[in-house]
């Protein structure tokens, strides 16, 4: 008994919250004449109302306009109203404005999607050089003080003793004494395989003169990004003396997520705007993209190259980069705005006609800037929500559930396996078997039977055999209007 008193509870709570909001939605206040001559010209338009309704109740149905049991006035139903979908909501113009309703059209047309990433400056690793010597000895000069300070083409880095080497030198001078050309030529080659520029092997040949520190020279403008050493230092083989490099050019490294990895290609044109330079873009394109995945962070690394003449992009300063990635043609958008997210997936607010408004779930695609791809549930021309959507929706959800709700008797009713509902005309009861049934637990005590009409019934197949009279009381029975006539006295 309490479940059905609660689900009855629950059902009237639900039939006027609906109704309380089909009232707000489909009522147009009426202020001064003007109004109400509109809506009397719409209603018009409309013809005849089929039925008038309760607004809190729509269940409280007239033939007539008049008040409902709330004492408000009922609201008149037309044809094209039962023309509507479930979840439909009607809101006035009235209404639409003081809700601030923004549309916006669904279009289909091209869709550019680009990649907005950060980016890191890097030095060009291809403009990188570093100095080793390939012999023992030491530094004995050294033209560059710090990292960073900038060298030019032809000067001189550092100067260089090593006892290998000046011995390899004066064995070219011996073989060119002895005119033996084929050792000079031997002692040629190992200079320089032991890292001696050509232009100190030139002044060799020229001057004939041993140089006991060798002095090594930039082959290109640039700076110093690592120097390793200091005057003095004894050095070996494997040490890095320094490194220059350029920033004529520089490389920028990219991070895209994993999903936008099928946009990218090398070539394509890549923008870069820098905090430290506002209104400054450089442009330039996707060099390389990297051939595995960040597994941690899930992203996929990318290079592209920057002409720098300036100098003003930095290794290790981020920059904001945009990827102008292909674009698409024919592609199905709406609005992003338009879009309400939730659980169970996304939905927009359709006009569905002039006062009509619908809520529609939707099959988002890819989204680029306040455009987002329509996969499936709307098409071109179509006209959405874009500001004040989420009342509409609210109520749009509302009404379709009750529709549901309304309707599923008549389905279960539809799905009765007997085909049609049961006649109890048409059921035997003189078929039926009473004669397990025990009586005897049954209380009659509080039945009323004063009511009960007897006239038709047969009392001559009475069997009175097994009852006891001798504890009847007939003190109270009044005789007098008792027909003895018909009545057979036997032996009396």
């Amino acid at each position: 008994m309490n479940k059905l008193v609660f689900s009855g509870a629950l059902l009237g709570a639900l039939l006027i919250g609906v109704g309380a909001g089909a009232w707000f939605f489909s009522a147009t206040p009426i202020s001064g004449g003007e109004a109400a001559s509109d809506d009397t010209s719409a209603d018009s338009e409309k013809g005849e109302p089929l039925y008038w309704v309760a607004p809190m109740d729509d269940s409280y149905r007239r033939d007539e306009p008049g008040q409902s049991p709330m004492g408000m006035d009922l609201v008149p139903v037309y044809a094209e109203d039962q023309a509507n979908e479930p979840g439909d909501v009607k809101v006035s113009p009235t209404v639409q404005h003081n809700l601030g309703l923004k549309l916006g059209e669904v279009t289909r047309g091209p869709f550019h999607r680009p990649v907005t990433t950060t980016g890191y400056v890097m030095t060009n690793q291809n403009r990188l050089k570093h100095y080793h010597v390939r012999a023992k000895g030491w530094i004995s000069e050294l033209s560059v003080a710090t990292e960073g300070d900038p060298v030019k083409a032809g000067q001189k880095l550092f100067e260089f003793y090593s006892p290998e080497i000046v011995n390899i030198q004066q064995e070219y001078l011996q073989a060119l004494r002895e005119q033996r050309p084929a050792l000079a030529r031997s002692s040629i080659a190992t200079l320089q395989a032991k890292g001696v520029s050509d232009r100190e092997i030139e002044r060799l040949q020229k001057t004939g003169e041993v140089r006991q520190r060798l002095h090594y020279y930039a082959d290109r403008d640039g700076y110093v990004f690592n120097l390793g050493v200091r005057e003095g230092n004894f050095v070996d083989l494997p040490q890095n003396l320094m490194s220059l490099g350029s920033l004529e050019d520089i490389w920028v490294t990219l991070e895209a997520f994993e999903h936008q990895a099928g946009l990218l290609k090398a070539g394509q044109p890549v923008t870069l705007t820098a905090d430290a330079y506002p209104g400054r873009e450089w442009s330039g394109q996707l060099d390389y993209l990297y051939p595995t995945l960040n597994e941690d962070q899930r992203t996929l690394r990318a290079r592209s190259v920057f002409p720098n003449e300036d100098g003003r992009l930095k290794p290790g300063m981020y920059v904001e980069a945009r990827i102008h990635t292909q674009a698409r043609d024919a592609v199905l958008t709406a609005p992003a705005s338009a879009i309400i997210r939730t659980g169970a997936g996304a939905r927009v607010v359709l006009k569905a006609g002039p006062e009509r408004f619908r809520s529609v779930p939707v099959k988002l695609g890819a989204r680029a800037d306040d455009r987002i791809e329509i996969l499936a549930g709307l098409e071109a021309g179509d006209q959405v929500v874009v500001d004040g959507q989420f009342l509409i929706d609210s109520e749009s959800s509302r009404e379709a559930d009750l529709s549901r709700f309304e309707t599923a008797p008549e389905q279960e009713e539809a799905d009765d396996t007997s085909g049609s509902p049961m006649e109890h005309e048409e059921m035997d009861h003189e078929a039926m078997g009473h004669g397990d049934m025990d009586h005897g637990d049954m209380d009659h005590e509080n039945m009323d039977h004063e009511d009960m009409d007897h006239g038709s019934m047969n009392h001559d197949e009475m069997n009175h055999e097994g009852m006891d009279h001798d504890n009847m009381d007939q003190g109270d029975m009044d005789h007098g209007e008792m027909d003895h006539e018909d009545m057979k006295g036997g032996d009396q």
